[in-house]
């Protein structure tokens, strides 16, 4: 930088690039300049008041320190009442938008000079003349109309105007007159005046350095706004424990207060292992939302044990003030709990007529609950003494209530006051006893009320200070409407709160956006609200305003309870309808077996998979979550999916035991992997080889015990062995839990008593694709032949398959049990029937067996048969085009009708005409009828899985789109009949509208008989069946007399059309041949 003439330091302007423009000089042509000015200028007018509470002084102190401003001396003066020179200026309103020159392409873009002078009495090379050329490119300074710039003559106050005006875009005021002004300077101050900043008036006076600091730091203001800091990223400073009863957790940023009230965001353990439950109020957040105080409040014992280490756990989903999320769990299994302080009473009050809090320096109770001993509280007026009724505690607060109203004037209150007091705190530190004293006086004011929390189905109303009522109703946007109101009461003095809560529900949901809400009385005086000093709460008209829930709500948390249940945990409380099975998948991992479940839920955000069956050891398993809705319904965003595994939580069992007699062999399978030393260890074992439980024998010296797996042992006795029994000593799991019970030393359960033969059995059969089963079998498979198996009509009895096993496909073997999947010669149904004239139920028959063998050589079990399981999920089988306003969907099997709603569009929509519903067929569960405007066999039908399930409850449908020509409705009509006329009319749709003969409307909506018609002396009659099959019969005898003539009676069914040709001979008997005909 070059010297200048006004004690600019070097030391300040490059502190100023590295500051205000990041060490770059910047040039702007002039368009783009003004075209700035005028966006930047909007961002202005809040600065304004900003600026107006600060003196020149001020300014020019904060436009020094940006390097915009400097000292007239080297001492630094401000030398605010000294004037400015023009070219000064220029380098001023230069820094302020950023202009130290003009770039040119030479040398790389590196050189910034002025190769011409910009005026004609600004000569090349001085400190000034690159801002003043960038300033006279950028439209702020014009200069003379003679081409001179006077850079040394002072700036005049209307001059200054002009540089203002523009800097900060604002458009003159054409024709503006403004007393004392040039007209050329005029049109700017008026500028500036209607934009309500302060200029000074002496306009043809010299302006002073303050007058162009006030003016200066108006505009850099305006055009350079502060940046707003980022906001650091949500985290937990800190988790101290306050005391054995309370947590404080502090943040560095402020939290939302609804997520850090939420109770489900934090996890409190004992002694780092047990965790605490939480209470709906446990969370407080603090005023500046910076810290909150979680109170263990669930149960009145529950507290943290001192001098021990607790964890705390703070979730993820926990929100920051700006919307974003703590992100990972922050857990810390080091805080350290210890109390040695002794509880004091610190404060009293009144809070009604008869009653009184006393406030403590921690949570008290008297070691065995919260109600505390009346003795324990004396409290006097002078010599009076008060009855106490009653001394609840509640965290650090008592509430003493009395038999009397108090007395106004002094009170003294004595706490601890018995011989034997028990008010203490969590630690078991007993409260001294001490003396409070205070003036007591009547409250004679009236409760207000607020708005705590509102939606559209619910509100939250908060007074200053606990009220009671009955009958008390809320009313939302029409007063004294029942449809638009809802009824609490809280009746009497023992119920009074400081918080209602008033519940609309779906039923009388609240619009959303501003709405007005009336809490209104009854109109018995005894009823309505009261706080505890007697003064009633008018009725009242509030204002609020309800934000429509937009935000699909997300997966929070999800948690696995032990063996017991698991748990799933929303971003926002559910509709609690959506809480069904039907949302919900639970498998098994390792072979995708269902797991059979109930879901319950908490009201709010949380639902819980309980399993018919405690959940395994040591075995993963996986939930998915297919489908839910917030209660503002917003749909989950997309299906999401858990995979878990069970610890170890419960002692192993012998699962179930059997004998190889011949090889005097006894096989135990256990319920979990085990200690593999201690389970061949066969000094564990006692056996009684005859059965029974009184003869148990150490195993002999030739006996042996080994593994086959890591959780199944063969005992080899080497004696005869019949039905054995056994004992098993102190064994143990992987964890080290002992067979049967902590507390067994001699495991003997009926599983291993008379202990039989071996069996191999078939336990299940699953239809896995069309013509694929899937068999297990219980034990090892040495050998497996498939013409002992039978694919056949369930209940048949006979050995006879109807369909063939084709080939084995694969053999497997796991946990000792053998899955076999077969590959069959025909297709079954998806439902796993099968269709041979009728629909038959399918099952594998065990038939004579001989060569089909487990590993130990025992015969599969003889004439057993097993039901065929439909694992399969539903096709579609056709779509038909009826009409414009109809397709017809028809399924490979029946479809869940709890599954399908019975409004909407269910997952399907089209492309090609505009679908209005998609709902089931009235009688025929495989049936999705689709009805809209506009469809054509072109029309594409597309279903996106959701929840329609097959009538198994086992298989969804998944996602697919029919996009070829859709089929088009069409009837046949068939003689049944050459004798009495009588025809069929057959569709490849269901017949579910009009059936007209000749013009007259049969109307077979329904199954059973219709009407009838009678063309050419033949009298017909139509009737529908359940799947949409019309028959027409005529209803003469087949002796009648018929009159010789030919018709053509014209059918049409659904707006579909046949021509029916009737040919009768001449005859009189119908027997001999009136058979219509059909072209």
């Amino acid at each position: 930088m070059r010297k200048t003439s006004f004690y600019y330091s070097n030391n300040k302007l490059n502190n100023y690039r590295q500051i205000y423009q990041g060490g770059e000089k910047k040039v702007m042509r002039k368009s783009l300049s003004i075209l700035l000015a005028i966006t930047l200028v909007f961002s202005m007018f809040g600065s304004l008041a900003y600026a107006a509470e600060m003196t020149a002084a001020e300014k020019y102190a904060a436009l020094e320190a940006k390097g915009i401003f400097s000292g007239i001396n080297a001492e630094g003066d401000a030398g605010l009442d000294q004037p400015m020179n023009r070219a000064q200026f220029a380098r001023v309103a230069a820094l302020i938008l950023g202009l130290e020159g003009i770039e040119t392409l030479e040398n790389g873009g590196d050189t910034k000079v002025v190769t011409e002078k910009p005026f004609s009495d600004v000569n090349l090379g001085e400190w000034y003349t690159e801002e003043v050329a960038a300033v006279l490119e950028a439209g702020i300074f014009v200069g003379n109309g003679d081409g001179t710039f006077t850079p040394t003559d002072n700036i005049t106050v209307q001059q200054l105007a002009v540089v203002v005006a523009t800097l900060l875009g604002l458009t003159p005021v054409a024709d503006a007159e403004v007393e004392g002004a040039a007209p050329w300077a005029a049109i700017y101050i008026q500028a500036i005046a209607d934009a309500g900043i302060a200029f000074p008036t002496n306009y043809t006076e010299d302006a002073i350095r303050a007058d162009l600091a006030d003016m200066a730091f108006t505009a850099d203001l305006a055009i350079n706004p502060p940046v707003a800091p980022t906001p650091a990223a949500l985290a937990v400073t800190s988790a101290t424990a306050i005391n054995n009863k309370q947590v404080e957790i502090t943040f560095n940023t402020a939290v939302d207060g609804t997520s850090a009230a939420d109770e489900a965001n934090y996890e409190i353990k004992d002694k780092g292992t047990t965790v605490i439950a939480l209470g709906a109020s446990s969370a407080v957040v603090s005023a500046d939302k910076q810290s909150v105080i979680i109170s263990l409040d669930a149960v009145a014992s529950d507290k943290l044990t001192n001098s021990t280490k607790a964890q705390v756990t703070v979730k993820k989903a926990l929100k920051s003030a700006d919307g974003t999320t703590l992100g990972t769990d922050y857990v810390n299994k080091d805080v350290t709990v210890y109390d040695g302080a002794i509880p004091t009473p610190v404060s009293v009050k009144a809070i009604g007529l008869k009653a009184l809090e006393v406030e403590f320096s921690e949570p008290v109770w008297d070691g065995t609950d919260l109600t505390l001993p009346t003795a324990d509280f004396l409290v006097k007026s002078g010599t009076y003494s008060y009855f106490v009724n009653s001394a609840e505690a509640v965290g650090n607060v008592v509430t003493l209530k009395f038999g009397t109203n108090l007395i106004e004037g002094p009170i003294v209150v004595t706490v601890n006051n018995s011989a034997t007091p028990l008010i203490q705190d969590y630690a078991g530190i007993k409260a001294f006893k001490g003396e409070l004293n205070f003036d007591y006086a009547k409250d004679t004011t009236v409760p207000t009320v607020t708005v705590k929390e509102i939606s559209q189905t619910a509100i939250t109303l908060a007074f200053n200070k606990p009220v009671y009522g009955t009958d008390v109703m809320l009313f939302h946007s029409v007063n004294n409407v029942a449809n638009y109101g809802v009824e609490v009461d809280k009746t009497g003095e023992a119920n009074a709160a400081s918080e209602w809560t008033f519940t609309f529900g779906d039923a009388k949901k609240i619009p959303a956006g501003p709405v007005t809400l009336y809490l209104t009385n009854s109109t018995v005086a005894a009823s309505q609200l009261t706080d505890l000093y007697g003064n009633k709460v008018p009725n009242q008209t509030l204002s609020a305003t309800i934000i429509l829930d937009t935000i699909a709500p997300t997966i929070a948390e999800t948690k696995l309870n032990t063996n017991v249940s698991y748990d799933i945990t929303f971003s926002e409380n559910i509709d609690v309808a959506e809480a069904k099975a039907a949302n919900f998948t639970f498998k098994k991992v390792s072979d995708a077996s269902e797991v059979a479940f109930s879901v319950s839920n908490d009201g709010l955000k949380k639902v819980t998979l309980t399993p018919a069956a405690t959940l395994a050891d040591n075995t993963q398993y996986e939930v998915s979550v297919l489908a839910m809705k917030d209660v503002a319904g917003n749909a989950l965003a997309a299906a999401a999916t858990y995979a878990f595994t069970v610890g170890d939580n419960v002692n192993p069992t012998a699962s179930s035991a059997y004998t190889v007699v011949a090889d005097k062999k006894i096989y135990i399978t256990f319920s979990e992997p085990m200690n593999a030393t201690q389970m061949v260890d066969k000094t564990n074992y006692l056996v009684d080889a005859n059965g029974g439980t009184d003869a148990f024998a150490a195993l002999g010296a030739d006996a042996t015990v080994t593994a086959v797996s890591d959780s199944k042992v063969v005992i080899f006795t080497n004696v005869a062995i019949a039905t054995p029994s056994v004992t098993i000593g102190l064994i143990t799991d992987l964890a080290g839990k002992r067979i049967g019970s902590d507390a067994t030393f001699g495991y003997n359960p009926a599983a291993l008593q008379n202990i039989a033969a071996e069996t191999l059995g078939l336990t299940s059969a699953e239809l896995t694709a069309v013509n694929k089963i899937k068999l297990v079998f219980d034990k090892e498979l040495a050998n497996l032949d498939n013409t002992e198996l039978a694919i056949e009509q369930a209940g048949a009895g006979a050995f006879t398959s109807v369909v063939q096993i084709a080939a084995v496909e694969s053999l497997t073997v796991a946990d000792g049990k053998t899955t076999v999947v077969v590959v069959l010669d025909k297709d079954l149904n998806t439902n796993a029937t099968y269709t041979d004239g009728t629909v038959k139920s399918v099952e594998v028959q065990i038939g004579a067996t001989a060569n089909t063998k487990s590993v130990t050589g025992t015969v599969l079990t003889a004439n057993v048969a097993v039901a065929l399981v439909d694992k399969l999920a539903p096709s579609i089988d056709k779509v038909i085009f009826v009409s414009a306003t109809e397709i017809e969907v028809t399924f490979t099997e029946d479809l869940n009708a709890a599954s399908i709603a019975g409004v909407g569009k269910n997952g399907f929509s089209v492309t090609g005409g505009t679908l209005t519903s998609a709902l089931k067929h009235g009688t025929q569960n495989n049936r999705i009828i689709l009805t809209g405007t506009g469809f054509t066999v072109n029309t594409d039908v597309i279903y996106t899985a959701g929840n329609i399930l097959d009538a198994a409850n086992n298989n969804a449908l998944a996602t697919v789109t029919k996009s070829d020509a859709l089929t088009a409705g069409a009837i046949t009509v068939v003689a049944a009949s050459p004798v009495d006329n009588t025809f069929t009319i057959t569709t490849n749709y269901d017949a579910s509208g009009v059936l007209t003969l000749g013009g007259v409307d049969m109307d077979p909506a329904t199954a059973g008989t219709n009407a009838t018609v009678t063309i050419n002396g033949v009298t017909y009659t139509a009737t529908v069946d359940g799947a949409g099959e019309v028959t027409v019969a005529a209803t003469n005898a087949a002796t009648a007399t018929l009159a010789a003539t030919t018709a053509t009676i014209v059918v049409t069914l659904d707006g579909v059309t046949k021509n029916v040709t009737m040919t009768i001979p001449t005859t009189t008997a119908a027997v001999a041949g009136s058979n219509p005909t059909f072209n």
